[in-house]
């Protein structure tokens, strides 16, 4: 131990009695502090994934709607165009939410929130509307019946999962979750106009991947917080699964009774 002196004052130095090869035994059995990454907040991500459903939806519908549109050369009847109309704003309504809620504007996005619920039963009368027009106009005994199939069965797979968002919109866990798998289902109309997805056995598995890819980016982003595979997730997949597994009903004699029976009474 050794004396000096600072501004006139006594300080004692002390001599530690640890070696260098302890002190390096110290630093290797040193319990490491944990570095904390910075992560994707959840309403950050939100709008992540309403601009990529927005990006299929542009990809799917730009040959026949959106280039069309800015070219100013769009031919669409007064119904197909409102329909088409609608489909855009509720994307855009989608972002919009997602927005408000990652700047924190949230009396914004439940005012929001409240025309979204009337503006989703629009888009239900509207789908089944146009379904039921179109169909109506083509040749009964087999066609008509066939064409009906595909939109009344996406409307009644939004339906199920739109109405379970309403019913769980105080629980925001239940409610984003099903929101999303409820917006993808509709891209699936996007999907099936692109036109580049090969006319193989391969375009099947393609265009469930596309399709559903907004869901399976929702999964992963819960699995990187530490979370597992949410089974609203897992039931939408199954949905959609079972959509396009059941496409050749629309052939089978049954639906055409059943299609028939539907076109005559919504007629």
């Amino acid at each position: 131990m050794t004396g000096s002196f600072v501004k006139g004052l006594p300080v004692t130095r002390v001599a530690l009695p640890i070696s260098s090869g302890e002190m390096r035994q110290a630093l290797r059995t040193a319990i490491p502090i944990p570095v904390r990454r910075p992560r994707l907040s959840r309403r950050a991500f939100y709008v992540g994934l309403s601009l990529l459903m927005s990006g299929i939806a542009v990809v799917g519908f730009w040959p026949t709607y959106f280039e069309p549109l800015l070219r100013g050369s769009l031919r669409q009847t007064p119904l197909l165009r409102l329909h088409s109309l609608a489909f855009t704003g509720w994307l855009g309504l989608f972002l919009v939410q997602a927005l408000f809620a990652v700047t924190g504007r949230l009396d914004w996005h439940r005012r929001f929130g409240n025309i979204g619920i009337i503006y989703g039963a629009f888009m239900i009368v509207d789908g089944l509307s146009l379904a039921f027009i179109r169909s109506a106009a083509l040749p009964r005994g087999g066609e008509a019946e066939q064409h009906l199939f595909a939109p009344l069965a996406d409307m009644v797979v939004f339906t199920s999962f739109f109405g379970a968002a309403i019913a769980y919109r105080r629980r925001a866990h239940l409610h984003e979750r099903l929101m999303v798998v409820a917006a993808t289902l509709l891209l699936i109309a996007a999907v099936g106009r692109m036109s580049f997805l090969p006319p193989t056995l391969v375009r099947v598995p393609l265009f469930m991947a596309i399709w559903s890819l907004p869901i399976v980016v929702a999964m992963a982003y819960d699995v990187s917080r530490g979370r597992g595979a949410h089974p609203i997730y897992l039931l939408g997949l199954g949905a959609f699964a079972v959509r396009i597994l059941t496409a050749p009903f629309a052939t089978t004699l049954i639906w055409r009774a059943i299609g028939g029976w539907l076109l005559a009474w919504g007629g």
